[in-house]
């Protein structure tokens, strides 16, 4: 019992060590000679989220969760612009034809503008895809379409804002 806790302990050890060893650094992590990748998240403001009509709901979800990461305001130094779309694809079928299961797709096309010399410093799609049942009830299906957008959403959101604090980390080394 005590040689197993020994060997645990020193497996430890060694992880940390490498860890430390391989030059690990968090994204989001203080850095006092270099401005951190969170210090340029909140120098971005959302300017525009385009998407098909219908989709004003999703832009406002989406604002909704990337301005808990991205603040702008008066002294913002980019400019954050994106395009949604979304999609309904069947996946699996009934024998009378009818779709028995659905996939969301929400499609993401973002750009990140310096504000000031106008250069678009990133730019990339990112698409979450949620699948979800299809039953007889219209109500049940309304709901399972709501929570695979909510989902999407959530997921594009997270997805941009990795991606820019990775760019930003990148860009500071």
């Amino acid at each position: 019992m005590g040689g197993a806790k020994h060997i645990r302990l020193f497996g430890l050890l060694v992880l940390a060590g490498i860890t430390a060893a391989c030059g690990f650094a968090p994204i989001y992590g203080d850095n006092s000679v270099q401005y951190a990748a969170a210090d340029h998240l909140r120098l971005i403001e959302i300017t525009k989220i385009q998407g098909a009509p219908g989709t004003e709901r999703l832009r406002q979800v989406l604002i909704g969760e990337l301005n808990d990461t991205f603040r702008g305001g008066d002294q913002s130094e980019y400019s954050l612009e994106i395009a949604i779309t979304e999609s309904f694809e069947p996946m699996g079928i009934r024998p009378d034809g009818s779709a028995s299961r659905e996939q969301y797709i929400l499609e993401a096309h973002y750009n990140l503008k310096d504000n000031v010399s106008g250069n678009i410093l990133e730019e990339s799609d990112v698409t979450a895809r949620n699948a979800y049942d299809v039953v007889l009830s219209d109500f049940s299906n309304f709901q399972a379409r709501e929570d695979s957008a909510q989902r999407g959403i959530k997921e594009i959101a997270r997805s941009i804002s990795l991606r820019l604090g990775l760019y930003f980390s990148d860009r500071d080394r």
